[in-house]
């Protein structure tokens, strides 16, 4: 005889049915925590490069002054910052070196970690092999992100020296 105030079901048809619905319910909760996960992390990524971005649209060094006279320290270069606000962490200057002697060519590149607030300078000297000519220098800032890594701007300034005799 079947006990009509049983609130167990008698069939274990009935309670499988329970049980499978359960877990799916589980399931479909653990999924939407995953993709949030993954969703979360993309857009915190993603506003920490607009941030830099905006950064970087601020920054604006520029060469004050370049000079090719020797100096035992080497190549001496004056940057000077124009940001509107934004206070530099670093910046990279590439010289591009006329072809030495023997063929081939070489890129220097000489990264000044060091922040340069608005309106402020520095000067940096480069040491450059002997008899190395210089045709070209650029110039690109650089902020750090969050994890430590440099996220290099644009370039903002280039010198080309005159080579013509």
């Amino acid at each position: 005889m079947k006990n009509k105030n049983n609130i167990f079901p008698e069939s274990k048809k009935a309670l499988s049915t329970v049980v499978t619905t359960l877990m799916i319910i589980v399931l479909v909760l653990v999924a939407i925590a995953v993709i949030w996960a993954v969703v979360n992390n993309v857009l915190k990524k993603g506003t920490g490069d607009i941030d830099l971005n905006a950064k970087c649209l601020n920054a604006d060094l520029k060469f004050e002054n370049v000079t090719l006279i020797p100096d035992p320290r080497g190549i001496g270069i004056i940057v000077l910052s124009n940001s509107r606000g934004e206070t530099v962490d670093g910046f990279l200057i590439n010289l591009y070196p006329t072809l030495p002697v023997g063929g081939g060519s070489m890129l220097i590149t000489n990264d000044t970690l060091g922040q340069i607030k608005p309106f402020e300078g520095t000067t940096v000297f480069i040491d450059v092999p002997g008899t190395t000519i210089i045709s070209k220098v650029e110039l690109y800032p650089y902020f750090l992100d969050a994890n430590g890594e440099k996220f290099a701007c644009p370039i903002t300034d280039t010198y080309v020296f005159d080579l013509t005799p």
